[in-house]
């Protein structure tokens, strides 16, 4: 109900299998198409240049 009303998607990471799970909302929200499938590439590429470098961890777990 409050994920919903906050209208801010939901995003999963399974740190046994590594398996990365965005819902429809949560890639509309950063600018992807709904069946995209999200990688640390198309993560990184939101994130502003200057703040990349802190975001190198983004890599090991994707």
């Amino acid at each position: 109900m409050a994920i919903e009303a906050a209208a801010s998607g939901t995003r999963d990471f399974n740190l046994v299998t590594g398996q990365v799970q965005w819902s429809a909302t949560c890639k509309v929200l950063f600018g992807l198409a709904p069946d995209t499938s999200v990688t640390a590439d198309i993560l990184l590429e939101r994130v502003h240049p200057d703040d990349r470098e802190g975001c190198g961890w983004l890599i090991c777990v994707y």
